[in-house]
């Protein structure tokens, strides 16, 4: 046998010699080399192209027709066959990147080749395609806002209708600032929509608007008490009677007369409530210490008759004021003085005397009624004997001060006196006291007048009595609530008036001030002063 690649014949069995005894480990080595030729074989045979077990082999075309060709397979039978040159793949190779691309979207393509009829449409616009591709970074805003241009297709016919408009919206985009202020009280604009008429009405009258306007601050504080505004309206018929009442309490006259007491007749306004058996005072504008004071006998029309008791000054006068009066009070009975011991009384039969003024002024052993001397000292203290009240007359200038133990019951810390002053001193105890009713020396005693000084009066603010005498006060004022009083605190002490019961109505005080004391109006829940008159 011939040699081959996978076994050498002629080396493996020249060993055996026909019709010789082979030896065992001849025989075996010639099997191995048989066995490796085998495996050599089946190596060779897995590493080639063949057909399965059953297939019948197509023999390959004669050299001359397969040169140049690939190997392939019939699409239908499987044949093998060599109908494709290398030309043919070459161009395939030539964009083998382009081709693993495709490979790895692979998916893709099955999607594009599903929809090749739309691929085909958009081969027809590639123009189209390339102004699309030109502005991508816009095609993708848009993809990011599909809804909102889902809604503008959705508004088609609002869209033409803005373009018909474009001069108008145009002139809106130059005042845009007052569009969004505009838009920012949507409310309040659809309010005035809905009251077209009544902002008509205020178009026609917008001269009073802006009067209104001016006055804001005013219009919110009658809103804020439009319970006593209404009030007010309820009761306006004695509001605005009411300074026609004030002005009927007195009167003034151009009648040339004389100062003097008896029958006098002046010629004054008519509608004033002057009646008779009244007490009214005529005062000259000129000096107020020219007067004549009495009671009216007769009033009607515009003449009224006074039977003068009392007079001030003297002289003829046309410039009168006429005043309503109190009447003089009845003289009241003689005192009688009681409670005291023997040794006191012996006091009241003892001479007027001057006492020595001194820091502690000693009263002990004076009279109950005396003079006190010039000397200037300044007082803090009386002795004298628990019970008893001293009257004393200065005979000049010092100063009487409060302090532990001496009280001035007219709410000052301290008085200067005079010459001609008078006053009290009231012994608590040996050692303590009360200054009461100082009285000015200088203080001219005229009649009583009754003033209107509502205009110069406010609830709530203090005042002090400087007439030099005891005066009465009559306040009135209209309640901001049902449980709302009248109160005053005189020298610090309070005193109440009378309640209202019902918001908007009347409250009212009367009480008197002594000289020198301090005195104040109010109204619980607050109120609006009516009427402020003092007795003077």
């Amino acid at each position: 046998m011939a040699a081959n690649k996978y076994f050498d014949w002629s080396v493996s069995l020249y060993r055996f010699i026909k019709r010789d005894t082979a030896r065992a480990e001849e025989v075996n080595s010639a099997l191995d080399d048989i066995s490796n030729g085998f495996t050599a074989v089946e190596t060779k045979t897995n590493a080639s192209l063949k057909l399965p077990d059953g297939e019948t082999a197509t023999p390959f075309a004669v050299a001359a027709t397969r040169k140049g060709k690939l190997v392939s397979f019939n699409a239908t039978t499987g044949a093998v066959e060599t109908t494709i040159t290398a030309a043919d793949v070459s161009p395939v190779a030539a964009i083998a990147a382009e081709v693993m691309a495709v490979s790895g979207i692979a998916s893709n393509v099955t999607t594009v080749a599903g929809i090749s009829g739309n691929v085909t449409t958009v081969a027809t616009n590639t123009d189209n395609v390339g102004t699309v591709a030109g502005i991508s970074e816009n095609v993708t805003a848009v993809a990011g806002i599909a809804g909102n241009v889902t809604t503008v297709a959705g508004i088609t016919a609002n869209i033409a209708a803005v373009v018909a408009d474009e001069v108008d919206i145009g002139v809106v985009s130059t005042s845009i600032a007052g569009v969004n202020a505009v838009a920012s009280i949507n409310a309040a604009v659809n309010t005035v929509a809905g009251n077209n008429a009544a902002v008509s009405t205020c178009a026609n009258n917008i001269a009073g608007v802006n009067a209104v306007a001016s006055i804001n601050a005013a219009v919110n504080t009658v809103a804020g008490n439009n319970a006593a505004v209404s009030t007010c309206a309820n009761n306006i018929a004695a509001i605005i009677a009411a300074p026609d009442y004030a002005a009927a309490l007195h009167g003034t006259s151009t009648t040339s007369l004389a100062i003097g007491t008896g029958a006098k007749t002046f010629t004054t306004q008519t509608g004033k409530q002057f009646a008779a058996g009244q007490y009214v005072i005529a005062v000259s504008d000129a000096n107020a210490a020219n007067y004549m004071f009495g009671a009216v006998t007769g009033y009607a029309g515009t003449s009224l008759e006074i039977n003068v008791i009392s007079i001030g000054g003297s002289g003829t006068f046309a410039d009168w004021t006429i005043n309503l009066s109190g009447a003089r009070g009845a003289a009241g009975a003689d005192g009688v003085l009681t409670g005291l011991t023997a040794g006191k009384a012996q006091q009241v039969d003892q001479a007027v005397s001057a006492t020595v003024r001194a820091a502690t002024t000693d009263l002990t052993g004076e009279s109950l009624e005396g003079t006190l001397s010039d000397t200037g000292v300044a007082i803090t203290a009386f002795h004298g004997v628990a019970g008893i009240t001293y009257k004393r007359k200065c005979l000049g200038a010092g100063d009487i001060t409060a302090g532990v133990g001496l009280t001035i019951l007219q709410g000052g810390a301290s008085i200067a006196t005079a010459a001609g002053d008078t006053f009290e001193v009231y012994m608590r105890t040996s050692t303590t006291c009360e200054v009461r009713n100082y009285v000015r020396g200088s203080v001219s005693l005229t009649p009583r007048v009754v003033l209107d000084v509502m205009s110069t009066r406010a609830l709530g603010t203090s005042y002090t009595n400087t007439t030099g005498r005891t005066m009465s006060v009559n306040v009135a004022a209209t309640a901001d609530l049902a449980s709302g009083f009248m109160f005053a605190v005189i020298g610090g002490v309070t005193a109440n008036g009378s309640s209202a019961g019902v918001n908007g109505y009347l409250v009212a005080i009367s009480f008197e001030v002594e000289n020198g004391a301090d005195y104040s109006i109010g109204v619980s829940g607050g109120g609006t002063l009516y009427s402020w008159t003092e007795l003077r």
